[in-house]
């Protein structure tokens, strides 16, 4: 029977992790991996053609005939390019997405855009990706400010937004002025104030804070009146204040 030293010893090995020379590799070593043929018209892949000059002259090292496989890695939040892995030196080279639709959007957003058109092409419409991108963002901004989470994330994702691009865009909508809900202490002080003849008070509000607005303290009313302590005593008065109603 093995024991547990022992198998540890046996499957454990130790080995020396290999780190980037340069720092600028790391962005290519974390993104997605595949492997693409390459044609003439270059390299296809999320609904994106990738091509230039060195990709061609790659595949041209090729016998006629034979297909080329390379393999490559892509960041799939941002499919503005791709880099490509020389079978043959084993170097990368960058290749740029030269379609500006789709360049600076994520895979999943083109993946929207083209659901988008082929939903219009089985109706008989013809729609370019630049009408369906125009579609989609009319049809999914209102839902920033839709009243479940589920929708609001939902909209997020398919735009492109952050939480903090969203904010700005839920507050902009905002009504320029805020509702403001009075107690019924503060209403029955200010009718009974206005009743007597003393004076107008002004009513604040004493809500918690309203559309980001801090909301004033209840309001301390003091009532006087000339041969009469019956308001007097129906106001609340500073515990501090050494003034006395007349």
């Amino acid at each position: 029977m093995t024991s547990p030293i022992d198998a540890w010893n046996t499957r454990y090995n130790l080995e020396r992790t290999r780190l980037p020379s340069d720092i600028d590799e790391l962005e290519v070593i974390c993104c997605e991996s595949d492997v693409r043929k390459v044609t003439h018209v270059g390299i296809q892949l999320e609904n994106c053609i990738f091509n230039n000059r060195a990709l061609q002259q790659l595949r041209q090292r090729v016998a006629p005939g034979t297909k080329l496989s390379v393999r490559l890695r892509y960041n799939t939040a941002l499919m503005d390019r791709i880099w490509v892995e020389d079978p043959v030196t084993r170097e990368r080279f960058e290749i740029l997405n030269q379609d500006p639709i789709t360049k600076d959007l994520s895979a999943r957003q083109v993946a929207h855009i083209e659901a988008m058109r082929n939903k219009a092409q089985s109706t008989g419409t013809i729609m370019t990706r630049a009408q369906a991108r125009k579609k989609i963002e009319e049809v999914y901004r209102p839902l920033l400010l839709a009243k479940t989470m589920l929708e609001r994330r939902r909209a997020f994702k398919i735009l492109g937004l952050i939480v903090d691009e969203a904010s700005k865009e839920k507050s902009s909508k905002q009504p320029s002025e805020v509702k403001v809900q009075v107690s019924d202490r503060d209403a029955q002080t200010a009718t009974l104030a206005k009743k007597e003849g003393a004076f107008k008070a002004p009513v604040q509000a004493t809500s918690p804070a309203v559309g980001g607005l801090q909301a004033a303290s209840p309001p301390i009313f003091k009532v006087v009146r000339h041969g009469s302590n019956e308001l007097a005593d129906h106001a609340p008065q500073r515990e501090d204040s050494h003034e006395h109603p007349h």
